[in-house]
């Protein structure tokens, strides 16, 4: 009996050698992992005039270690208060461990590219533009984005190249010169109305006058603007140009024409006087209509001005109120001592357009008459003022005959009654 009682205590001793040593491995097994997840855990906040081999020496890692732990594609691309996770490190006894936490995604900063608006911006990576405003404190407002600024743009966590979109343009203008028989198509404005600087030197080489060879100067960006208008308002009708740019300059006087701010031109099978009632519309914008002639003026300038010119060729500006009749304007004449104009006979009516044309042309051009002259006539002569209060719906003139819609009979009914500008 005393032997079996030894051989059961031996057995419960061994039991408990066992247990306990069990217990100190697990307690040792403990300790070593959450010593070394205290080692992986430690973090590390750059800080101004940090380099990334700096950090490594110090740390005690190497620095592909480092660019391992943290995903960093570009070692270069580190900022002041980002956080590092330093894999490994060493520590200093007595350091207290950083907490354990998964390293903050790493922040995208981006430049924004010339010609990017905040919202393309935002679409790109798929944030809103309140939210990157809130992001960046030096972008108080969406419209104060500026070319060159760096945006730091939240919850992005790979960059996105900023590719510029293609320009948006309004539809081309189609544009017919009658001096030399050019056709052209021009887009002059873009999308958002804003005048297209391309657009405006072609516009500007295509009106210049035909006996040069290159362009004197360009043409005011804000006719490609007015010109755009225009033809918004008449769709799939081209614009036909009489006279655009002008080198010739009076002795102590400048032309609208000689500064690049005034056009002559019509619209293919619309009524020069529908045209004018329609161009009276803008602001700072100075009209000239001819009853007797097939274009009308339009330049841009400080301030509105609207005339009526009955004048042919070379004589002196006629201003008068709308609907002037042929006994008036003879009398008007006779007061001068200007004779009538007797008109040519003609073979047929083909012949007499083209003749009409040609002669038309050639007086434009070496009229020496001009829009400025005509405003100073204007506030100067009586007839002028007159001219100045009429009706301006110039429908409800009966001197002027009706242009049909047909653009060879319109051109047919006006070339056989016109008589020549005066003040172009």
């Amino acid at each position: 009996m005393p032997i079996h009682n030894n051989h059961f205590q031996k057995h419960i001793v061994a039991f408990f050698i066992v247990a306990a040593i069990a217990v100190v491995s697990i307690h040792a097994r403990a300790a070593k992992q959450e010593s070394s997840q205290i080692r992986e855990a430690k973090v590390y906040i750059i800080k101004d005039g940090d380099c990334l081999g700096g950090i490594a020496m110090s740390q005690g890692v190497s620095v592909q270690d480092i660019i391992e732990a943290n995903g960093l594609e570009d070692p270069d691309k580190i900022y002041s208060g980002m956080e590092l996770m330093i894999p490994g490190a060493k520590m200093n006894s007595g350091e207290d461990a950083a907490p354990i936490r998964k390293p903050k995604p790493k922040k995208v900063i981006v430049e924004v590219p010339k010609g990017f608006t905040l919202t393309r911006i935002a679409k790109t990576y798929g944030v809103s533009v309140p939210a990157i405003v809130k992001a960046n404190k030096s972008l108080k407002h969406a419209d104060n984005l500026r070319a060159g600024m760096k945006l730091l743009i939240p919850g992005a966590t790979e960059e996105i190249e900023l590719v510029p979109p293609p320009p948006c343009f309004n539809p081309a203008v189609e544009f017919y010169r009658i001096r030399n028989d050019k056709t052209t198509h021009i887009h002059l404005t873009f999308c958002n109305g804003k005048p297209n600087p391309d657009g405006v030197e072609k516009l500007s080489h295509f009106t210049s006058p035909t006996n040069l060879d290159e362009m004197p100067f360009p043409l005011h960006p804000r006719l490609a603007v007015l010109l755009q208008k225009v033809a918004d308002k008449y769709p799939g009708r081209r614009l036909e140009i009489v006279s655009g740019q002008r080198t010739q300059k009076r002795k102590n006087h400048e032309s609208f024409h000689t500064k690049g701010q005034a056009i002559d031109f019509r619209v293919q099978g619309i009524p020069n006087r529908a045209l004018v009632n329609f161009v009276r519309q803008f602001d700072d914008t100075g009209v000239g209509y001819y009853p007797n002639s097939v274009f009308i003026h339009m330049d841009t300038r400080k301030r509105n001005a609207f005339w009526i010119d009955y004048s042919r060729p070379g004589e002196r500006a006629i201003y008068a109120r709308a609907g002037l009749s042929d006994e008036e304007l003879s009398q008007i004449r006779d007061a001068r001592g200007e004779k009538k104009s007797v008109p040519k006979p003609r073979k047929n009516k083909h012949d007499a357009i083209h003749e009409n044309i040609d002669d038309l042309v050639a007086r434009i051009i070496a009229s020496t008459n001009n829009d400025e002259d005509a405003e100073e006539n204007r506030e100067n002569n009586p007839s002028a003022t007159a001219a100045k209060e009429s009706s301006k719906d110039l429908t409800k003139s009966t001197h002027v005959e009706d242009v049909k819609a047909n653009e060879s009979e319109s051109q047919a009914s006006e070339m056989a009654s016109i008589q020549g500008p005066g003040q172009v």
